[in-house]
């Protein structure tokens, strides 16, 4: 692949017998925070208000139960209700469809055992990563997030199941233990992401897409290995910049060390000003010139290379840059030092100068408790 240095964002840089329960044609869900449900298909069961509850049947078998008459005929939406008691047995979770009573016929559920806690079941098989302890009033929801079915407690993420919906999807249940309640159900859609792009998963998703191969990363990068602005494919559609081509290393080769962690500053502070300054480390000893400076304007999203920052003379040529960053308040003031080094350094880009002192000195220090007596060598300043 050819060198490049791409920083994302939005403009970003770089069972029982039982009797047979079949559901009828059923009605669209209400918008983003969902609609009450309206039983259907009840059997051995009555419905009061917003409860749903057990009461006929025997004790311990799946031979009750209801389904919603709201479906959710497509995209994102969410089932979800609230535990009325600890000491029964029963299931309820999102379905294609509801044939029967049993566990087995419904698609994706939480199943709770009466004694506090539930876990999940997938067409009455035991999926592992969802058990989690239970009290009344918490709230269990399981949502389908961009075609994946998710799991919930008390909006608290569990797990995401490797099966894939089939549409509609309704609310189904399947009760136990006479006395069994299912409360507060409820049904809605959620709207997709918008055009612009943004975040697509909720913190704690596990969810993984797969890489983009090299013919699809050179269809959506400016044509012609030209460096500027471009725009992922969806489902991102965020734009970036690419900063770096071929051109940046000899022989084409790949000389681009990773940037670094989040708290490591590459980018300048450009507030006020047109452009941004960004550092990036190349290895001479792959085609680069050391740690480089490139420039982007963000009026005309013109890229370029400003070149090597220290003469090929310089031990800081041969620096990585890792560690590396960008001072908060001076723009064009990088703080740097060297693997090994006793030497925090204050170096100015544009000038391609040090200021005369060093910031920090691990031989001149009168702060032991910042660098005790025994100390060597600086190591990840931030």
């Amino acid at each position: 692949m050819s060198p490049m240095s791409v920083m994302k964002g939005r403009r970003l840089l770089l069972t029982a017998a039982c009797a047979a329960a079949v559901i009828t044609p059923g009605v669209v869900a209400d918008a983003e925070d969902g609609t009450s449900v309206t039983w259907t298909n009840l059997v051995n069961v009555t419905v009061d208000g917003d409860v749903l509850q057990k009461t006929g049947g025997c004790d311990g078998c799946d031979d009750a139960g209801a389904a919603s008459q709201q479906e959710l005929g497509e995209g994102d939406g969410y089932i979800e209700f609230t535990v009325g008691e600890t000491d029964t047995f029963w299931l309820a979770g999102l379905s294609h469809g509801a044939t029967d009573t049993t566990f087995a016929d419904v698609d994706f559920a939480f199943r709770f055992n009466g004694a506090g806690w539930a876990d999940v079941l997938e067409n009455g098989v035991y999926q592992s990563g969802g058990d989690t302890p239970y009290d009344v009033g918490d709230v269990f929801r399981i949502a389908v997030v961009g075609g994946r079915v998710q799991y919930f407690r008390n909006e608290i993420f569990l797990r995401e199941s490797q099966n894939e919906p089939e549409y509609p999807l309704l609310l189904d249940t399947s009760l136990g233990s006479p006395g069994a309640t299912v409360r507060n159900a409820r049904l809605g859609f959620t709207e997709p992401p918008p055009a612009t792009g943004g975040f697509l998963e909720k913190a704690g998703s596990p969810a993984v897409r797969a890489r983009f191969t090299r013919a699809e990363i050179e269809a959506f990068l400016p044509a012609g290995g030209a460096k500027g602005r471009f725009t992922f494919p969806a489902p991102y559609t965020t734009e970036g910049v690419r900063l770096t081509n071929t051109a940046d290393c000899a022989f084409a080769q790949d000389c681009l060390w990773y940037v670094g962690y989040s708290y490591w500053r590459n980018i300048n502070n450009h507030v006020g000003s047109p452009v941004i300054l960004i550092f990036l480390g190349t290895d001479r000893n792959r085609g680069g010139a050391g740690p480089t400076l490139v420039a982007y304007n963000k009026l005309t999203d013109e890229v370029q290379s400003l070149g090597a920052l220290f003469s090929a003379q310089s031990s800081y040529s041969f620096a990585t840059g890792e560690g590396w960053y960008f001072s908060r308040t001076l723009p064009t003031s990088l703080y740097t030092f060297l693997v090994g080094g006793t030497q925090l350094r204050r170096y100015d880009v544009l000038a391609r100068k040090f200021e005369p002192a060093p910031v920090f000195d691990l031989s001149d220090c009168r702060r032991p408790r910042i660098c005790p007596a025994d100390a060597a060598y600086i190591y990840q300043p931030h």
